[in-house]
């Protein structure tokens, strides 16, 4: 935006829509003009230098724009699968409806733990569950079908779930593409503790020893996505009672084991650690 564009009509409603609309947060200021330094930062904007000038060759500042992160980051900590389930969706009704209307919203990272529960995808089949009612109550779970995609997954105490609420859109991603990219997340997370791990061709997730008799999965996925925003998302096993699992067909899998971070290490992870780890891993592949 050229200076001489600042005093008029049009140059104040660019700002005002880069400020409020596009959040943007960085700005190329020509190195010489440190008046638009100063009228740039007293807007809140960081400043990048960039030396251009304009066709007289007289310098000017460039409005170079980058969407703010946008992104929320949240620790539930441990919530009763209905209440989460009631709460993702009512951020992801928020976000669909604030995309269609044009009006100002938030991508999110969720992460939780809940007490012990199971949870049958839409294209799951109930012979999945080899337990019923009764001794569900017994070993203290629930069961609930919900609507992401998937068969059927155990989620309890020790197992870091991640509900990523995203515009795709924001981030130039396909479903897929973003599968890909909460799977190469849980990967590099495996590798900071020096587990080899990776995908299984025709099955989502991540697993480890893949191709050879003890393959076993570490991190379940399942996602849901409407007008490109997501709910739902990934399920990594770090200090799981992998008992649990006994109870299942996992993800619909018969012949396939379960492991989880403190079985591989040989010891209890912190929560916390891991935490920070996956977000930091989510956020780099996201940006």
């Amino acid at each position: 935006m050229h200076p001489q564009a600042m005093g008029k009509g049009v140059g104040k409603k660019l700002l005002k829509y880069a400020i409020n609309s596009c959040r943007v947060r960085y700005v190329d200021v020509n190195e010489q003009n440190e008046q638009a330094y100063g009228f740039y930062r007293h807007l809140g904007f960081k400043v990048i230098g960039r030396d251009a000038t304009d066709a007289s060759g007289e310098p000017y500042p460039i409005l170079h724009l980058k969407l703010k992160e946008n992104m929320k980051i949240e620790n539930w900590g441990t919530v009763p699968y209905s209440e989460a389930w009631e709460r993702q969706t009512v951020l992801f009704n928020a976000l669909v409806e604030a995309k269609q209307e044009g009006k100002p919203y938030e991508n999110r990272i969720i992460f939780v733990e809940h007490p012990h529960v199971y949870t049958l995808g839409k294209s799951g089949k109930d012979a999945n569950m080899l337990l019923g009612e009764a001794q569900l109550q017994a070993i203290g779970a629930t069961l609930y079908h919900i609507d992401r995609g998937g068969d059927i997954t155990y989620h309890g105490p020790g197992q870091l779930v991640c509900y990523p609420i995203l515009n795709l859109e924001d981030y130039h991603l396909g479903l897929k593409e973003y599968i890909h990219v909460l799977e190469e997340a849980v990967i590099q997370v495996c590798a900071s503790y020096g587990i080899e791990a990776g995908r299984v061709k025709g099955a989502t997730g991540v697993w480890l020893a893949i191709g050879t008799p003890r393959e076993r999965k570490i991190c379940a996925m399942g996602v849901r996505s409407s007008h490109f925003v997501t709910m739902h998302g990934l399920a990594l096993n770090v200090n799981t009672d992998l008992r649990y699992f006994g109870y299942i067909n996992p993800c619909g899998f018969i012949n396939k084991g379960v492991t989880s971070l403190q079985k591989e290490l040989g010891k209890e992870v912190p929560m916390e650690e891991v935490i920070e780890r996956l977000k930091q891993a989510l956020c780099t592949l996201l940006s």
